[in-house]
Parts: C-alpha cells; structure tokens; sequence
C-alpha cells in the first residue's frame, strides 16, 4: 500500500492522477499474458500429440509382437512334441525305424526358429539366452542328424543298440533345448513388459500434458473474461455502489460509532459518499479515498473494492479468508488483541461464488502514514543510537504481536506507522493491508513455529540492505529473542 494521502488533497488531483493511470499499457500488458499463455498451451499441445503418438504406436508395436511371439512359441512346442514322439517310437521299436517324419519336424522346427531369428533376432541381439538356445538347437539338430544317419544305413537288426544310444543322446538334446528355449521365451517376455511400460509412460505424459493444457487454457479463459467483465463500466458501476453505501443502516452506525470514539459531531441522517482520489487500479482490486459527507461534516475514509481476481497467485485464496473477506477478518482480530488497526465501516459481499470475492470494504481514514520500510531506507540513518533501537524492538515486538493475533505472511511492505522518528520512542504502528495476509487462529504448532520463523526471515532479509551491521546484529539479536532461528529448534 502506498501512503496513505491525508483528507487535504481536492479532486482536481485525483482526477488527473486517475487520467494518468497507464489504462492501455494495462492492457497490452494482461495480452500480452494471454499470448504467452496460449502460446505455452499450443506447446503442450503439441506435446501431448506426440506423447500420444509414441505412446500409441509402443503399444500397438508390442501387442504385435506378443501375438507373432505367442504364435512361434505354440508353433516350435508342437514340433517339438512331434519330435519327442518320432524319439520315442525309434527308442521303443528300433526294427520299425523311419528316418522321413523325424527330419522332416526337425525341418519344420528350424524354420519356425529361423522366423523367431527374422522377428527378433534385433531385439536379442547380444542375449546370452538367445546364444545358449542356438547352441542347444546345433547340437540336437546333430544328433537328430546321427539318428537319421543310422536309420538310413539300415543298421541291422544285431545294430540297434547303437541306434537306442543315439537316440536317447537326441532326447537329452531334447530335454536341454527346451529348457534353453524357455528362457529365452521368458526374456521375451520381461523386453516385453519393459515396451509395454514404456508405451505406458507416453500415454500418462500424454495425460499429464493434457491436463496441464486443459488447466492453462481454463486459466486463460477464466482470466480474459475476468478482464472482460471487470474492466466494462467500471467507474460507473464503483461511484453507484459508494454512493448506495451511505445509506446503508450498517453504514450509518458504524460511522455513528466512529465519530464519537474520535470526538466529533454525530449528525443524522444518511452521508452523500463521493470518491475523491484512486490510489491504484490493480486486476484484483481498487484503492481509492472516499469523502464522507453529512452537513457541513466531512470524514475522509479508506476503500477498497474488490473484484472476481484475474490471477489466482495463490491456491491458499481457496481454503482461508482473502481479499474483502481477509480484510473484515483480519481488523476484527486486531482489535479483539488490541492492536492499532482502522475501524471497519463498511463491508459488503457484491458477488458470491468459489472465489469469494467482488465484495467492497470502506475503513477509517488514518490519515498520513509512513511505511516502516520507507523510513528505514531513508530516515533511519538520522536517528541517535537509543531511538533507531526502540523502533527496531517495537517493530518486532509488533510483528510478534501480529502473530499471536493469528495473521501470517506479514511483509515490511504491511507495517505502517506515525512518529518513527520521535526520540522519546512515542511510535505507532499499524497494518492496513489486510487483504494478502494468511489468517490463521488455530494453526497446528509446527506450520505456526514455520510461519512465524518465515515472517522474521523476510523481515531480516528486507532491513538488511539499509541497515548498519550494528543496528542489524540488535535487530537479529531481538528476532532471537521472540523466537527460534528456525521452526527446527523450537
């Protein structure tokens, strides 16, 4: 917040202050926004096509080399088991032996191995599985060679023991390859798997990046028609609702209330309320200063008018007070624990819905005010030693006392005062800006040690750069006394 001007200022000068207000760089600025965040959205876009690309494509890759594979593995166990029954029979009935049906599976067999080699001969590449069931298929199809070789010598009858030996030879070949081949079955089974999880993560991309455009051009969409309906007729529609405060019942007490705690006349009837200057024109709000008059009587207030924001810059807008509804809350508690804050005149929720906001909230004027932040930059250096330390305690004794109110994320920028530079430590201090402020009673210890810790952190790391090494060693000396370094040592 900016100082707060006092009542002596016309409206000559709010008028041209609000003339200068840089309205269309305003704008260029917001499209400029919308352009980038179109323009990252076509990325994802893109993005996520080619995720689903990819992702479609392994999928579809693997499915058809799970169906070739399943095909020449059932293919090489039926040959297989055709072999073994051909082993058998010459093993039970060597007179019987005939050498055509069992070369002709063996033929059989090694096309269907030579078509595994053709579809995966690039995947196995360098598989020692793949190199121990060629080996294994060499060495039956030797023996089974040596079975036919006998056959078609026509050993005689006093020979067949040496046909059952090579016989039971072929059938421990058998037995191996098959186990070899298993393997390798089962390794093509886990390259598989690994496509299969692959293709898996570019489809979860492809979803993840969809979800992310959807939520950025949400974002966009709910942006420019935010701007859209928050920028049309604006002037009109404030002065209108500013003027429909004055006679408001609420409105009346309250500044009945107001003017006699600060000693002045309490006229009757309702106050004609006009809008003498705007203080800043922001996507999520107006601050303006408002004149109220009854009579001859006139009382200079502070009003904010807030509308449905543009930019959520935080996700904890949705889950605690924000804006107008922070403001109402946040003097409230600064009240109830005696500290200095404005007196609340006027609050009015003019828009309900999810973002709790476009409500319009009128405080006492508190005249002019410095900002803490300001005055150290600037004036701090000027002070004697005993009053630069009085205000430094009572700065931190003040954001202690904001604390224990149940207000967090307090910046230098929030702390305002009158009198910082009186010798005899007569300071007041005060927060005003309410509306960006986490409001937190009942915080859990750890999270309110955390906030806490994280208040004086900014506290220290603003006021280091104008500071003396001495006066910011007594400043870190008395954040050490009101609390830990970190959350960790408490």
């Amino acid at each position: 917040m900016p100082e707060i001007a006092g009542p002596d200022k016309g409206n000559d000068d709010a008028a041209e202050t609000q003339d200068k207000k840089p309205k269309t760089a305003l704008r260029r600025r917001f499209i400029r926004y919308w352009i980038l965040r179109m323009g990252l959205a076509a990325v994802l876009c893109a993005l996520c096509i080619i995720a689903i690309a990819v992702g479609i494509r392994g999928h579809l890759a693997t499915g058809r080399m799970q169906a070739r594979s399943r095909s020449i593995h059932v293919s090489i166990q039926n040959r297989l088991l055709r072999i073994e029954t051909e082993l058998n029979a010459l093993r039970l009935s060597p007179e019987d032996a005939g050498r055509t049906r069992l070369v002709f599976w063996a033929a059989e067999c090694q096309e269907e191995l030579d078509r595994l080699d053709g579809s995966f001969g690039s995947v196995l590449a360098g598989s020692f599985e793949y190199r121990d069931m060629q080996k294994g298929w060499t060495e039956l199809s030797q023996a089974i060679e040596a079975v036919g070789d006998l056959i078609a010598a026509n050993v005689a009858p006093a020979d067949e023991r040496a046909l059952r030996d090579a016989v039971k030879e072929a059938e421990v070949e058998l037995e191996v390859f098959r186990g070899e081949y298993a393997e390798l079955d089962n390794e093509l089974a886990g390259i598989f798997a690994d496509r299969e999880r692959h293709a898996r993560r570019w489809l979860y991309m492809a979803i993840l990046t969809a979800l992310g455009t959807g939520g950025l051009c949400l974002w966009t969409g709910l942006s420019v028609l935010s701007e859209t309906s928050t920028h049309s007729g604006r002037p009109a529609l404030l002065d209108q609702r500013i003027a429909k405060a004055g006679a408001d019942p609420v409105f009346l007490s309250r500044m009945k209330y107001l003017c006699r705690e600060r000693g002045l006349e309490t006229p009757n009837g309702a106050w004609t309320l006009s809008v003498k200057r705007i203080v800043s024109n922001k996507p999520t709000h107006q601050c303006f200063e408002v004149e109220a008059r009854n009579g001859d009587q006139t009382v200079p207030l502070w009003g904010r008018f807030y509308r449905w924001p543009s930019r959520v810059r935080a996700l904890t807008r949705f889950t605690f007070p924000m804006y107008g509804q922070a403001t109402r809350r946040g003097l409230t508690l600064l009240k109830k624990h005696g500290i200095p804050a404005p007196e609340l005149i006027y609050h009015q929720r003019l828009r309900k819905g999810p973002f709790r906001a476009e409500c319009l909230v009128l405080t006492e004027h508190l005249g002019d005010l410095q900002l803490v932040k300001m005055f150290v930059d600037s004036e701090f250096c000027l002070l004697e030693e005993p009053a630069r330390r009085e205000l430094l305690r009572k700065v931190v004794a003040f954001l202690d006392d904001v604390h224990d109110a149940g207000l967090y994320h307090l910046r230098p920028r929030h702390i305002m005062g009158r009198s910082l530079d009186d010798p005899y430590g007569k300071i007041e201090l005060c927060v005003c800006d309410l509306d960006k402020l986490l409001i937190w009673e009942r915080a859990p210890r750890p999270a309110e040690r955390y906030l806490r810790w994280r208040d004086r952190q900014r506290m220290l790391k603003r006021f280091q750069r104008s500071l003396e090494a001495d006066d910011f060693a007594a400043l870190e000396e008395m954040m050490k006394q009101h609390g830990p370094d970190s959350p960790a040592e408490r």
